[in-house]
């Protein structure tokens, strides 16, 4: 059991495949159900990280790569779900990935002799994960200088969530190891994804997403979105929820300077941003999700490494884990660990029984 700084378990024989599915499974679980938290609007990228509980102390437990790849799967199952949006996605994917690679081994360091709290070091990676975002979000989807501007703000609400994550994760770690974690993952064989591999689909949305972002007109960029929605037809209704994304890109992009529209405080510059990058995120959101979709998970997931056999017993629950993760969250007053709410719903989404359910009932009979 770790005390004061000290770290969970990171004996080399606990890194095993099942451990990192079932980390793998509540990350992703945590993620999803913080996406459905309502969003500032003119900051729609904040939130407080809560998967992070999990992240860090697998960081600390094991290391900078197997951090970086649970972090990076963690994505794409919430992406695969629907309960993370395609920008989300990219900001995540890229800012996250940065933080980890440049302070995943400082924060290990400093936690190891004890230099460095848990609250400190979420807080030390939410700043670097923040602004590594903001940079990603300013250069790429935004294409205004002028979001540097929230700097102060931005390194504030690190502190704030990652102090507040970290704390949450020490509080829960303090009585468990990855072993326990893992108890109540369902037993499945490897196996992957139902048959929706679709090799050709998943390159042209790879193509319609890089073209969506290297085209700079907006007679291109509509092209490229005439290329997006078929393949992303059944995503259309996910795009009522990026309205943040949209009023946030008005904010910045609208009253540019430049020459005024009949005396309004738009200029015709600004509008021309605001579509272009509009038109971006649209085509984003909608190839993105069918992305996830289409891959062929089945050649992705061979290999002798942990984290691939990880991900081949995962990926037959992730068809559960979206109603799973919305269950447990309804059910926050359960007196039960969040954990083991989570596993039972995820077994009953697979109609599986509960382990608990089934021996109580058991022991009912017995009696």
């Amino acid at each position: 059991m770790p005390k004061g700084n000290s770290m969970p378990s990171s004996d080399a024989h606990r890194y095993t495949p099942r451990i990192f599915a079932a980390a793998l499974l509540l990350s992703s679980a945590l993620q999803i159900g913080e996406s459905l938290l309502p969003r500032i609007p003119l900051f729609p990228w904040l939130r407080l990280g809560i998967s992070w509980a999990i992240l860090l102390p697998w960081l600390l437990s094991f290391g900078t790569l197997p951090a970086l790849a649970l972090f990076l799967l963690r994505n794409i199952l919430a992406l695969i779900c629907g309960g993370q949006a395609a920008s989300s996605f990219l900001l995540s994917g890229i800012s996250g990935a940065a933080s980890l690679l440049l302070l995943g081994p400082l924060v290990r360091f400093l936690v190891q002799r004890n230099w460095l709290g848990w609250a400190g070091a979420g807080a030390l990676l939410a700043a670097g994960f923040n602004l590594a975002q903001l940079g990603t979000a300013a250069d790429l989807m935004v294409g205004h200088s002028g979001l540097w501007s929230q700097v102060g703000p931005l390194l504030a609400w690190s502190g704030i969530s990652g102090g507040i994550v970290g704390g949450l994760a020490f509080r829960f770690w303090r009585h468990r190891d990855w072993e326990s974690l893992s108890r109540g993952l369902p037993d499945l064989p490897n196996g992957t994804l139902a048959s929706r591999s679709r090799p050709l689909i998943a390159v042209l949305c790879v193509a319609t997403i890089v073209a969506a972002f290297a085209v700079s007109s907006l007679e291109a960029s509509w092209i490229v979105l005439s290329g997006a929605i078929p393949l992303g037809r059944q995503h259309l209704r996910s795009l009522k929820g990026a309205w943040p994304f949209f009023l946030w890109l008005g904010w910045l992009h609208l009253p540019a300077p430049g020459h005024l529209i009949d005396g309004l405080p738009l200029s015709q510059e600004g509008v021309t941003a605001f579509v272009l990058y509009s038109l971006r995120l649209v085509s984003f959101l909608l190839v993105g999700q069918e992305l996830g979709r289409v891959l062929p998970w089945d050649k992705l997931t061979r290999g002798d490494a942990v984290w691939a056999k990880g991900l081949a017993l995962a990926l037959p629950c992730v068809v559960g884990i979206f109603p799973a993760a919305l269950a447990t969250a309804k059910a926050w007053r359960d007196p039960r660990p969040w954990d083991v709410h989570f596993w039972d719903n995820l077994r009953k989404q697979l109609e599986f029984t509960p382990v608990q359910a089934s021996d109580q009932g058991t022991a009912r009979k017995t009696a």
